[in-house]
């Protein structure tokens, strides 16, 4: 039912305000997504029913892939505001971001998944997926996938466990779209 509340959602933001992207829900009440073009997206929270639409970035970078950590209290997203796509947690609110990684890679970076017990993240970034702690200590590459230029290989949307202890990710390191 979540998922296609969550779909809905994308049509319904996506049709009324321009390109919409990554969207999650909390609790039920509250939807967090991206939107505008590639270069100048912006982090939103609103309403499920569409009031109360806040820009909690409001720059001139690129801020996009956001996830609610488990509690609602935090953001985890993606932004290229110190230069490249580094992995940066907020306040729900949209204040204190902090930049957890530093350039991991040149290559897009995406997905951005908190563990359930809300210590880790989970992310792709140069199609390889790679987790974190929330203090930016303790970075692993979990794969080793590689881009034969059609990108094949590409690791996506990691998702944890409910006991945050494995990680479950597409690929298409066989060249078909499968679950690892």
């Amino acid at each position: 039912m979540r998922r296609i509340v969550a779909t809905l959602c994308v049509g319904i933001l996506g049709l009324a305000s321009g390109a919409v992207s990554a969207v999650t829900l909390l609790d039920d009440t509250r939807i967090l997504f991206d939107r505008g073009s590639l270069g100048s997206r912006e982090i939103y929270v609103t309403n499920i029913d569409g009031t109360n639409e806040t820009n909690l970035t409001n720059n001139a970078v690129d801020d996009f892939s956001p996830s609610w950590s488990p509690d609602g209290s935090q953001i985890v997203f993606f932004s290229n505001r110190d230069g490249g796509d580094d992995l940066f947690i907020m306040d729900a609110d949209g204040l204190n971001p902090i930049n957890v990684t530093g350039p991991v890679t040149v290559a897009a970076d995406a997905d951005p998944s908190w563990s359930p017990d809300g210590t880790r993240i989970a992310f792709v970034a140069a199609f390889d997926v790679w987790v974190i702690n929330v203090d930016g200590t303790g970075l692993v590459n979990l794969t080793t996938l590689t881009d034969n230029g059609a990108g094949d290989g590409l690791g996506t949307n990691s998702a944890w466990s409910p006991d945050s202890a494995r990680i479950v990710f597409g690929s298409q390191r066989d060249g078909d779209w499968e679950i690892y």
